[in-house]
């Protein structure tokens, strides 16, 4: 499926493959008997190639006109369900 933007397309698959990729082998692992109760979160293998992808799409977005709604979108989803920390 291409993406929002065509010029986002490459972005997106890279991401995908990637991102398909690591849950596979997350999936195929067994889960640890005893996670410590402050284990620090390792970085996604696949976050920069999801930066890049959001920044294309943000940037199609805006071209198309459609920035300032998704914006407003997000804005009304935070103030419904706001998080433990904003309230």
């Amino acid at each position: 499926m291409e993406s929002l933007g065509p010029e986002c397309t490459k972005a997106r698959r890279a991401y995908e493959f990637c991102f398909n990729e690591w849950f596979n082998i997350e999936l195929a692992k067994e889960p640890p008997a005893v996670q410590p109760a402050l284990a620090p979160t390792p970085a996604h293998p696949c976050e920069e190639l999801y930066m890049a992808y959001q920044q294309c799409i943000e940037v199609a977005l805006h071209r198309i006109g459609l920035s300032d709604i998704t914006k407003k979108a997000h804005q009304s989803a935070a103030d419904a369900f706001p998080t433990p920390a904003a309230k």
